[in-house]
């Protein structure tokens, strides 16, 4: 009986980080739009088909932005790193990709989570990314470093594509150009 016990109180409870299983959920008010997600909606982890959980940080702005505040929008998640050279390559085509889907519902959200010294990233750090490529689309940094989560073998970027309904839809696309990501959500469109 109490290696059930034991057993039963290792059973992971998966919420938003910020969201607790009585807590409504709520963002602070932004610039990026976004209704939020149904109140039953609950965090499931970062395999294709589960429920991402809601990640959240600061933007080039320094407003809170919510990932499950795009809920109902196809949403292009680029983690990427200050310091990546590839990341970099990848965010010069940021706002053509974005607005290449600007008028069907696609959000291009970069999840910035070091600088260039390998630190955690800050909205100052977001603003210069923005502003170095010309990004008119939120940037956030990862105060909860979700990063490692999901990004365990340091490669980066790592572009994923989260459908309408928060669910993880492409995992990874393996060459995270412009095209190939523009290929990727048009075959989810």
């Amino acid at each position: 009986m109490s290696l059930l016990l034991l057993l039963t109180g290792c059973i992971p409870h998966l919420y938003s980080s910020e969201t607790g299983a009585d807590e409504a959920w709520s963002c602070s008010e932004n610039d990026w739009g976004g209704d939020g997600p149904p109140a039953d909606l609950a965090g499931e982890g970062w395999y294709e088909g589960d429920v991402v959980p809601d990640v959240r940080g600061f933007d080039q702005h320094g407003d809170e932005v919510c990932l499950w505040q795009f809920y109902g929008d196809l949403v292009v998640l680029d983690i990427s790193t200050m310091w990546c050279a590839p990341c970099q390559d990848l965010a010069r085509g940021v706002q053509e990709t974005a607005e290449y889907f600007s008028d069907d519902g696609v959000v291009y959200l970069t999840l910035l989570g070091e600088d260039v010294e390998g630190a955690p990233s800050t909205s100052e750090n977001c603003e210069e990314w923005a502003g170095a490529f010309g990004i008119e689309t939120p940037v956030m940094t990862d105060p909860a470093d979700v990063r490692r989560d999901i990004v365990t073998d340091n490669a980066y970027p790592r572009v994923m594509i989260i459908g309408r309904d928060m669910r993880l839809a492409i995992d990874e696309i393996e060459t995270p150009t412009d095209p190939e990501i523009r290929d990727a959500v048009d075959g989810l469109l």
